[in-house]
Parts: structure tokens; sequence; C-alpha cells
């Protein structure tokens, strides 16, 4: 329930899907599928411990604190649609 007030709270304050880089945007989208961070990596063609700085940055950038609140914020902010 704190993930999702800490998310809220960074909404109100505009959104940040601006300040994001197109690899963090690319990170967000895979991070929204069952793919593993490993596997991530090797799609993006970088190493695993590059995956870890994206997905740290944008746990600090957005107010999350896990890949579920990652996969929230990317389905709010239009990256990632549900069928």
């Amino acid at each position: 329930m704190n993930s999702f007030q800490d998310m809220q709270k960074a909404e109100q304050g505009g959104s940040y899907l601006f300040r994001l880089t197109e690899r963090e945007k690319e990170f967000m989208r895979f991070s929204c599928t069952e793919m593993t961070y490993k596997e991530i990596a090797l799609e993006m063609e970088v190493s695993p411990r590059t995956v870890d700085g994206y997905r740290d940055d944008l746990f600090g950038k957005l107010c999350v604190k896990s890949r579920v609140g990652l996969a929230i914020y990317a389905i709010r902010a239009g990256l990632v649609k549900i069928n």
C-alpha cells in the first residue's frame, strides 16, 4: 500500500515519463513481461549489471519499490497497453 501511495505522490508532482531515457522506457516495457532480468539484458544487448542500474534508477525516479510497481506505472503512463 505504501508503494502505491508513493506512486500517487510522484504523479501529483507531474509525470516523470518525460525525464526517462529511451533505454529506461524500453526496460520498463520489458519489465512488464515474464522475462527475467537476465533475459532482458540479452534482449537489450547490455550486461545484467546495466539492467540492474536501469531498475534501480527507475525505482528512485518513480518512487516505486518493486517490479510490480514499475509495471503499474508503465501501464498508467501509457507505455504498456493491456489487451
